[in-house]
C-alpha cells in the first residue's frame, strides 16, 4: 500500500525497520513488491476468458 501511494523503496525500507525493530534493506523491499507483482500477473493469465462464438458469413 505504501508503494501504491507512491513512497519510495528506501522510505518503505525505513519505516518497515522501525514498525519490526529489524534493519531491512531497500532491495529487499524492491525483491518483495517485484514477487508479488510477477504473482498477480500469473494469476490474472491463469484466469479463463469467455469464449463468444460469432458465426458471420463473407459474401
Amino acid at each position: 500500500m505504501l508503494y501504491l501511494g507512491g513512497c519510495g523503496f528506501r522510505i518503505i525500507a525505513k519505516i518497515m525497520s522501525k514498525i519490526f525493530n529489524k534493519s531491512y534493506r531497500y532491495q529487499t523491499i524492491m525483491n518483495w513488491i517485484k514477487r508479488a507483482g510477477l504473482k498477480e500477473m500469473s494469476e490474472k493469465k491463469q484466469e479463463k476468458a469467455e469464449v463468444l462464438e460469432v458465426n458471420k458469413s463473407i459474401d
